[in-house]
């Protein structure tokens, strides 16, 4: 009796080492060849729309979720098992706390692409959903692999999503960018200063004979104020309707330093479409951070996204900044770490 009671605590205590030997041992991931996608929303007359994988759930990105109008799906490329692989996108809507059925499970597009190993996407929702707009709503699905970072300067390249709209790019440099030094700022009385009252377009010379208390006034962010050459700083690019998806797709290379921000102007003038975008800097590496690339980071290889108005009518259209074209930086690829961690 003895021996058969400890014959059975003998083999539950091997099975039980059993078990923890497998359960704590090394393990291999099994990671299936990989592509590199990217999701961008460029539908101006819509909700906000959600990338689904309904093939697989493994090795799928799962976070080309809410992705509004002139925006990137989060976390930029993504790992994607290659191969033929079916995706759908969705709408995306949320009324306070509660998501309608139909809002999230509307498909505006449906389609299988073959994604080959090693290589990487940009998946573009570009045009129109509703009737008669042009161009009619359409996926974009192309090889968009950046190149290799400059070990000087940075390579910018301009793609035109911008349908109706012929535009110049520029991208501004120095204290130009902006009307500055009169922020809060309290003026000496008996002094001459140029201002713009009122955010006029034109500039009144004034002679103030009491304090008083100014305010910025960003003269690029209003329509048809003409800029000098100087101003401007560095034309990127330029784009037409005709050339939807295919204007100024090579990249570039430019130097450092034209960090302050980017400004859309009407093609080859001066004056401006009312737009002012700021341009990422960037952050240079260190002993604990690899770098993020910026306009002021050598190697780092960039897009600029030109976009077009939203459509009026459409959710979240009101407002200035959506009845205008905008602009999207996307860090393509940042400088390769040089410092050892």
């Amino acid at each position: 009796m003895h021996f058969a009671r400890n014959l059975l605590l003998g083999a539950l205590a091997y099975g039980a080492t059993a078990c923890a030997s497998a359960d704590l041992g090394p393990s291999t991931p099994n990671i299936p060849p990989l592509a590199f996608v990217r999701y961008i929303n460029a539908i101006p007359d819509t909700l906000n729309t959600t990338v689904r994988w309904i093939d697989d759930v493994a090795f799928t990105p799962q976070t080309f979720v809410n992705v509004a109008f002139r925006d990137m799906g989060q976390g930029g490329w993504q790992g994607l098992r290659s191969g033929s692989r079916h995706f759908k996108v969705f709408t995306y809507q949320q009324n306070v706390l509660n998501f309608p059925v139909a809002g999230n499970t509307t498909v505006l597009k449906d389609t299988t692409f073959n994604f080959e190993t090693g290589k990487y996407y940009t998946i573009l929702y570009t045009g129109f959903t509703r009737t008669g707009g042009t161009p009619a709503a359409q996926l974009r699905i192309f090889e968009d692999e950046p190149p290799a970072s400059p070990a000087t300067g940075t390579l910018i390249r301009v793609y035109n999503l911008a349908y109706a709209t012929d535009f110049d790019l520029y991208m501004g440099q120095g204290a130009a960018f902006l009307d500055t030094n009169v922020v809060g700022t309290t003026i000496t009385t008996d002094t001459t200063y140029t201002l713009n009252p009122d955010n006029a377009t034109i500039d009144t010379t004034i002679t103030v004979d009491t304090s008083l208390t100014l305010e910025i006034f960003q003269r690029d962010t209003i329509i048809g104020h003409s800029f000098t050459a100087g101003e401007l700083g560095t034309l990127l690019g330029s784009g037409a309707a005709a050339n939807i998806g295919t204007a100024s797709q090579a990249y570039t290379g430019r130097a450092l330093g034209n960090n302050r921000g980017l400004r859309l102007t009407n093609p080859a003038a001066t004056t401006t479409l009312g737009v002012r975008v700021t341009t990422p800097n960037g952050l240079a590496e260190n002993a604990d951070f690899e770098a993020a690339g910026g306009t002021n980071i050598n190697g780092t290889v960039m897009t600029m996204w030109v976009f077009p108005r939203k459509t009026a009518g459409s959710p979240n259209s009101t407002g200035v900044a959506n009845a205008r074209e905008s602009v999207l930086v996307t860090i393509d690829r940042s400088p390769a770490r040089t410092i050892a961690p």
